[in-house]
């Protein structure tokens, strides 16, 4: 009897370890539980990309941005069959009308049925999401790609290393070519590098408050212009 308990044990630590039923943990971190936490990941993270909705260009420059956003939603019959099975598991270990091979053969399809339903026990969607961002006092604008010159018959021309050196700018470090706020047009795919929140400087209090609550863009890089 002992010699069988034994050889049960051995079985169910090879085919089932322990942290099998533990749902399987991905590497990197989870996914976000709703759109505001996917919004708020993206804008902490300190780059976002997406299309300008609505510039303006008065005394307090600001844009809306649409993102595409990825967040979990939870599948309810998937965490219910994840539940039911450990419950199984935990019945089939005890089983004393099983043997050690019948144990081992049950809880192997079990941990099968276990994986299937850990991979669909999250929902990832996606989803549209418009973020309202405030151009910092000394933001840079930048072309990822250079305008486009044309010869005198009006063909498109390929710049010269040259003139592709003095639309670099001042500084070749920074990405793409020169540009200026007043490019920024609605339509256009941009990407803003935001400043971090303890650079943030509040603002006067004569200013609205939702100003002071868009998250401050140091770059914003032209990616690409509207779709004629």
């Amino acid at each position: 009897m002992r010699r069988h308990l034994l050889l049960t044990v051995l079985l169910l630590t090879v085919a089932f370890p322990p942290h099998a039923l533990a749902q399987k943990k991905p590497d990197n971190a989870p996914p976000a539980k709703d759109k505001k936490e996917a919004t708020d990941r993206m804008v902490s993270a300190g780059e976002i990309t997406g299309k300008v909705i609505q510039w303006g260009e008065g005394s307090q420059k600001y844009l809306t941005m649409q993102v595409t956003i990825k967040y979990g939603v939870p599948n309810v019959g998937a965490l219910n069959n994840i539940a039911n099975l450990e419950k199984q598991a935990a019945q089939v270990a005890t089983n004393p009308n099983l043997n050690p091979l019948q144990r081992a053969q049950q809880i192997q399809q079990i941990k099968l049925d276990l994986a299937k339903n850990q991979q669909q026990a999250i929902t990832i969607k996606e989803e549209s999401q418009n973020v309202e961002l405030q151009l910092g006092d000394e933001v840079k604008v930048r072309r990822a790609n250079p305008p486009p010159s044309f010869d005198e018959k009006g063909n498109l021309k390929k710049p010269t290393a040259k003139e592709l050196k003095e639309l670099k700018g001042p500084d070749p470090k920074l990405p793409g070519f020169t540009a200026d706020v007043a490019d920024i047009a609605s339509d256009q795919m941009v990407t803003a590098t935001l400043a971090k929140k303890k650079d943030a400087k509040p603002a006067p209090k004569d200013k609205d408050d939702k100003t002071a609550e868009r998250p401050q863009v140091t770059m914003l890089v032209i990616l690409a212009e509207p779709k004629k």
